[in-house]
């Protein structure tokens, strides 16, 4: 209720929305949380903390094909690996195999260990 108040209020701030597909998520509202992220991707967000935040909502909504995604565009818009690898809840995130390759492919380096 509060974060519908504060969206009527900052309508411009996608950190709003972001933020409330964060709280879908963790209800286990996933079509509430799908539905957030959609607004928030619709008006392009080009913010780096956004694009973090998608990726660890989808990823939080079960959705890793996109959460890797937007890791990736994360990246691309300057987003250090260790904002993921930092987080506790993006754990099997960060385990993925698809993830280690993004990260050397975007020539970033990462604190995670290599496998080989």
């Amino acid at each position: 209720d509060l974060a519908e108040i504060e969206r009527e209020t900052y309508p411009d701030d996608l950190h709003i929305p972001c933020d409330m597909a964060g709280y879908h998520a963790a209800l286990g509202e996933v079509e509430a949380g799908f539905a957030e992220l959609d607004r928030v991707i619709s008006e392009n967000p080009a913010d780096p903390v956004i694009s973090a935040k998608i990726a660890e909502t989808y990823e939080d909504l079960g959705d890793r094909t996109r959460s890797l995604e937007w890791v990736e565009r994360s990246l691309r818009v300057g987003v250090s690996p260790e904002e993921f690898e930092d987080n506790p809840t993006l754990r099997d995130l960060v385990a993925d195999p698809q993830y280690l390759e993004l990260v050397l492919g975007a020539g970033t380096a990462s604190s995670t260990p290599s496998k080989e």
